[in-house]
């Protein structure tokens, strides 16, 4: 989950490099409009391992709690 987050900032970053900002505003550009974008993505991994636990095979059920 982290190096998919770190792949969407980076090329967001790099986005906004080629726009003509600093490194340091790009970075602030990326935070802003990348945010909805992590948000999802981690709810979305949040909500599918949620449903290995809630199901009734207990490998997937473990397979959910490990991970």
């Amino acid at each position: 989950m982290g190096s998919e987050d770190a792949v969407l900032m980076m090329d967001r970053y790099f986005e906004e490099k080629e726009r003509g900002h600093t490194p340091e505003e790009a970075m602030r550009e990326a935070s802003k409009k990348i945010g909805k974008a992590i948000i999802t993505s981690c709810l979305t991994t949040l909500f599918g391992f949620s449903t290995l636990i809630a199901s009734p095979l207990s490998m997937n059920s473990n397979f959910g709690v490990v991970t």
